[in-house]
């Protein structure tokens, strides 16, 4: 039997003015059916506590689906304009923050407490729309793709790579469109036979990366050789003009053709940030899987790090998107039969000495350079933690990891350069993969 496994490609798409006006519509749809439905379930809540002998309301997305479509005529006697998709994809939705928030009620969710879902602004939520069945293919053409109810629509970018996949087996199960930073956009979920990844050779070449703020990521491999990525710090080059445009955004009369024009120019200056970090982002950790077969990293609480500290220091955070390089390293690995192996959480990359291994107390974060007291050595903070990373994906790798690509956490760091560490399987399959 054959595996398969989902990957995403995403087009940025070039639609007409009327076909605009539809993609508008057909997200409109799902916000309306999401509200509808949260209208529903409210008051099923509010009769059934006045009256117990009234059953809740099916919460499953076929429920609710099936709920709306008893409905529909009355409340939505326009649906015929849309998909009916897009009335899915709003049941869908609520269904799952409904199942959210009943699991986080109860104790059976991780993480932070879900609240009861609220309604869907137009103002403030991000128009898309899902589609499922209906026809999903890409046009004659390389620039245009079909979706069910839209038809053709041409893209900005060719959809070359897209059809390769598709000639070699793909199938395209499901569309989303959305619209973000001022452009719309199609991601295809496309199912591809899983292919093996080759295993890792007899001398694999290892690193270690340290990410930071001032540098990216400092690159140390096996031989002692350090490379240094300078972190482009995108944001920082275009916060100046950003300022301004908040500025005259909050001048100018809410909903005027000027205030119109000035959030679109806005929205435009964030995309291009975001284009930018993207693809640095892209080239760094498409080079480091290309270049080596092991990798060393730290778990960083990239969540909370970008919640403590003053303003400024999120903000750098944030611009780094230390979250998304991590993101990116795994499932690049995974797909190349590459391992990376992280770091005990708490394990004292930076205050370890990466020659004789002796562990320093306190290292302010003002010294720049590491000092051992015990063997002398002086060495830049960055070059030596990287380093240490580089000895624990050695360790690692001695202690017998598996060679089938993907991400692993040993058990326990050494601190010494040399000690044996376990390992635990981590997390071998990438969740939400987005092909490039």
């Amino acid at each position: 039997m054959t595996t398969e496994t989902t990957v995403a490609y995403r087009v940025t798409l070039d639609p007409s003015p009327t076909q605009e006006a539809h993609l508008f519509s057909h997200c409109g749809a799902a916000r309306f059916a999401y509200n509808t439905m949260l209208a529903e379930v409210k008051n099923n809540l509010e009769t059934h506590a006045a009256d117990p002998s009234v059953d809740y309301l099916n919460w499953t997305a076929y429920g609710l689906r099936k709920h709306f479509n008893t409905i529909k005529p009355t409340v939505a006697p326009w649906s015929a304009e849309v998909s009916k998709e897009a009335f899915a994809t709003g049941c869908e939705r609520l269904a799952r923050a409904l199942k959210n928030w009943s699991a986080s009620k109860r104790g059976l969710r991780k993480g932070a407490k879900v609240g009861f879902p609220r309604w869907k602004s137009k103002h403030s939520t991000t128009p898309s729309c899902h589609f499922s069945t209906g026809p999903m293919r890409l046009g004659e053409d390389a620039h245009s793709v079909v979706l069910p109810k839209l038809g053709r629509l041409h893209t900005h970018e060719s959809t070359a790579r897209l059809a390769r996949v598709l000639s070699r087996g793909g199938r395209i199960t499901g569309a989303t469109v959305s619209y973000r930073r001022g452009r719309w956009q199609v991601s295809f979920s496309v199912r591809v036979p899983a292919v093996t990844p080759p295993p890792l050779p007899q001398r694999p070449r290892v690193a270690g990366i340290d990410l930071g703020l001032k540098r990216l990521a400092t690159i140390a491999s096996a031989d002692g050789s350090v490379r240094v990525v300078e972190n482009p710090r995108h944001l920082n080059a275009h916060v100046q003009h950003l300022r301004f445009l908040n500025r005259q955004l909050a001048r100018r009369q809410r909903g005027s053709a000027g205030w119109q024009h000035t959030r679109r120019r806005l929205a435009k200056t964030h995309a291009r940030i975001a284009h930018l970090r993207e693809n640095s982002l892209h080239h760094l950790t498409t080079s480091l899987v290309r270049d080596f077969d092991v990798l060393g990293v730290e778990s960083l609480a990239v969540g909370a790090l970008g919640r403590g500290g003053n303003r400024g220091l999120r903000r750098s955070i944030a611009d780094a998107a230390w979250g998304e390089l991590y993101r990116q390293l795994d499932y690049k690995a995974a797909q190349a039969g590459k391992l990376v192996i992280r770091a005990d959480r708490f394990y004292p990359s930076s205050k370890t000495c990466s020659s004789c291994g002796a562990v320093k107390t306190k290292l302010l974060l003002s010294e720049r350079e590491y000092v051992c007291e015990v063997c002398g050595v002086v060495i830049d903070r960055d070059d030596n933690a990287a380093l240490n990373l580089c000895r624990v994906a050695e360790t690692a790798l001695s202690a017998g990891v598996d060679s089938g690509g993907g991400s692993v956490r040993p058990d326990a760091s050494p601190a010494v350069p040399g000690e044996a560490a376990t390992i635990e399987r981590w997390s071998d399959t990438p969740q939400g993969v987005s092909a490039r």
